[in-house]
């Protein structure tokens, strides 16, 4: 009976352990511990193919955050030979040869990420953005627009369609892109590229209207900074910029400090709740006001529940943005 017990005891701690190895290889925290959980899965005699198959895509995705781009696309490759119709696996090579710089090579891996699934609005975004930096706009148009078609709240095919139409000089479809991006999400980033597009059309005040707002909510644009000072209005917009993120700190101190390690060093509380210099790891800084918006609702299992103003959350947003550096200290 006791021999027994231990053996029971034993199943139960092994299987714990591989739901932490699973965990930490599915989640994208820190690049290095999801590495290391996602090779324990593949070199693991416990796990079978598709789990060996997610394993590889993890690892890949994570070795491409960490600008491992060799390993990644190899990562992917493998899971390609153990799953041949994956388009996550495709997809993930594809944004590796993106970055690594062969495009034409991006382009094929989109395509047949696209061919497996055909109704991704992502997938059309991606090879949008790379058709763009190939100067290819006609064909970046061509995604974009069915990116749209599939999924009409797309903000972010709005806005890459807003820079090919942009790139092509067509700057009122630009313009037209850019607003409607804006009107689905309010990113700091949507208004940076509008304004340009008004500084450049002559129009003065539109332009330091959204680069006010874009730079108020992410203090990190610096060529907001450089257009604001080009338009005469540095000044005013630093000041009320520092305001806002001393009001973010403040808030953030209040309610989340007894979980998050809220400053430019130290260590959370909670090991689970990110540390805020770090946050902009997992999330662009230009889209951290929907994961604020939406959840101060769970980014780690004790979030508090609480509601925040829209100038609340843009205060917290500045705030963190403004600790960008500090996180690669």
């Amino acid at each position: 009976m006791r021999g027994g017990l231990v053996l029971a005891c034993l199943m139960v701690t092994c299987q714990a352990a591989s739901a932490d190895v699973v965990r930490d290889c599915n989640q994208s925290r820190r690049p290095d511990t999801q590495i290391i959980a996602c090779t324990k899965i593949i070199e693991s005699r416990n796990f079978g193919p598709n789990e060996k198959t997610l394993a590889y895509i993890s690892r890949g995705k994570a070795r491409t955050d960490a600008g491992a781009l060799r390993s990644a696309m190899a990562d992917f490759t493998a899971a390609i030979r153990l799953k041949k119709k994956n388009g996550s696996a495709f997809a993930g090579r594809g944004r590796a040869k993106s970055i690594w710089g062969n495009l034409s090579g991006a382009i094929d891996d989109y395509s047949e990420a696209i061919r497996i699934s055909p109704d991704s609005d992502d997938l059309y975004i991606e090879r949008g953005h790379v058709y763009t930096v190939m100067k290819n706009f006609d064909a970046a148009v061509g995604d974009l627009t069915m990116a749209i078609r599939l999924n009409p709240r797309a903000s972010r095919a709005f806005d890459e369609r807003g820079l090919a139409y942009f790139k092509k000089g067509d700057l009122d479809r630009s313009l037209k892109d850019y607003t409607a991006a804006i009107t689905i999400f309010q990113a700091p980033e949507y208004y940076a590229s509008r304004g340009h597009v008004y500084e450049i059309n002559g129009d003065k005040l539109k332009a330091i209207d959204d680069l006010r707002h874009a730079l108020l909510a992410d203090p990190s644009l610096v060529a907001v900074r450089d257009a604001l000072k080009r338009l005469g209005a540095e000044q005013p917009i630093a000041i009320e910029t520092e305001r806002r993120i001393r009001n973010g700190m403040a808030l953030a101190e209040a309610k989340c400090a007894n979980c998050h390690a809220t400053g430019a060093t130290g260590v959370s509380p909670n090991k689970d709740a990110p540390e805020f210099r770090n946050i902009y790891r997992r999330h662009a800084m230009f889209a951290l006001r929907l994961p604020i918006t939406q959840g101060v609702t769970a980014i780690h299992d004790q979030m508090p529940q609480f509601k925040l103003s829209v100038g609340e959350i843009d205060a917290i947003a500045a705030y963190i943005n403004s600790l960008s550096k500090a996180g690669d200290n």
